[in-house]
């Protein structure tokens, strides 16, 4: 007979009006929503102290002085260039 549930009592209750729309909506989402409440906040938070630094001021330079190359020994004299500038500087700015 069809629509006949025999002897299986389960079968011939009644479900309720939205059983289909609780069954269909569970989370299957991988970060649990406590967190996900979260992300934007923490992304904006982030972008900030990102761009943070934008915002100060120029670092103080009158501070700093290079040695005039002639001070210099005549092997470091003779070095390349990126060389020569950071004995320079150090020269100068030790303490």
């Amino acid at each position: 007979m069809a629509g006949d549930a025999g002897g299986y009592p389960a079968l011939r209750t009644r479900l309720p009006v939205d059983y289909h729309r609780i069954v269909s909506t569970h989370n299957n989402h991988p970060i649990p929503t406590q967190i996900r409440k979260w992300i934007p906040a923490a992304a904006l938070m982030a972008l900030l102290a990102a761009a943070l630094p934008a915002c100060s001021p120029a670092p103080d330079t009158s501070g700093l002085h290079m040695m005039p190359m002639e001070q210099l020994a005549s092997d470091i004299q003779s070095a390349p260039a990126t060389v020569r500038t950071a004995y320079q500087f150090a020269a100068a700015n030790r303490r």
